[in-house]
């Protein structure tokens, strides 16, 4: 898979094994978090202020949480053929009420194909095969219709206002 040895190129084979070689697959995507390593380069790279500041918060939330930093890490959202679409990703570990929040962002070219819906669904599916995950929730814009629509489509409702605008929330299905 082209993706895969993409990601082999960026980084060594310790870097992966770092990660647990956690990978999430949907019908048409795979999502990979990124080691800190990667996400190091990312955040001193980046030329937009906004998202240099975004990275530098995950890179040391990951740092902070180690073993668990997948749960802080900018996941790669690609293709199965490889090309990279976007991001997505957990702002840390699950809380002390089991709730955990995603964050998610398509890049422009690629955006209005269904894969933020997918790409959610397929977290959402990963982060409920942990227990400790008893509320999955995601905030948006509060004009971003299309995240909206995103996250109903996934079975989020609203449950209020957060610190970056509307509270998105579902319940783990499996905890009563």
């Amino acid at each position: 898979m082209k993706m895969l040895k993409k990601l082999a190129e960026a980084g060594n084979e310790e870097e992966e094994k770092d990660m647990k070689n956690i990978i999430v697959e949907s019908e048409r995507l795979v999502l990979r978090p990124r080691t800190i390593e990667q996400m190091e380069k990312l955040y001193q790279n980046e030329k937009d202020s906004e998202m240099k500041q975004a990275y530098f918060e995950m890179y040391s939330e990951m740092k902070k949480i180690v073993p668990r930093e997948e749960w802080a890490a900018d996941w790669e959202i690609c293709l199965k053929d490889g090309t990279f679409v976007g991001g997505i990703g957990f702002k840390g570990i699950p809380n002390e009420k089991g709730e955990i929040e995603v964050g998610y962002g398509i890049e422009p070219k690629y955006q209005r194909n269904g894969y933020a819906t997918e790409a959610v669904a397929a977290m959402m599916k990963w982060a409920f095969e942990h227990d400790e995950v008893k509320v999955f929730q995601a905030q948006t814009d509060p004009d971003n219709e299309i995240s909206k629509k995103v996250l109903r489509k996934n079975g989020l409702i609203e449950v209020g206002v957060g610190n970056e605008g509307p509270l998105f929330e579902i319940r783990n299905p499996k905890i009563k």
